[in-house]
């Protein structure tokens, strides 16, 4: 359990993997919004909002390699839009053919919880 809800932020390990599967992929990422985190129970959630430019199968591979990470990263709110009706202000290259925008969802142990956790 302390792999798949870790006591401390994930937040570094989270961005260089994300990195690394938008650079296997093929995968664009544009943007990267941090949400304000959520309690929940004894944990917390915190949030991330992704848009990434790709094709179709590459964003599959992509949303595979994040689903994969050694600790829980949960994926929603996927909203899928061909290129030419999403952002014709943005110049990008020919070889994408769609935008997604979604939320990426990581979770780490509360501080007040890791003493009762670690008596378990």
């Amino acid at each position: 359990m302390a792999q798949l809800l870790p006591e401390e932020d994930q937040l570094a390990p989270l961005l260089t993997k994300i990195h690394a599967a938008g650079l296997e992929t093929s995968t664009r990422i544009e943007e990267i919004e941090p949400l304000i985190p959520v309690a929940e129970g004894f944990y917390d959630r915190v949030d991330f909002q992704l848009k990434v430019f790709s094709t179709y199968h590459d964003l599959g591979d992509f949303l595979a390699r994040i689903a994969n990470l050694p600790f829980i990263v949960n994926v929603g709110e996927v909203q899928m839009e061909t290129v030419s009706e999403s952002n014709a202000q943005i110049k990008i290259p020919d070889e994408f053919t769609m935008s997604a925008n979604l939320t990426i969802s990581i979770y780490k142990v509360k501080e007040s919880e890791r003493l009762l956790l670690a008596e378990l």
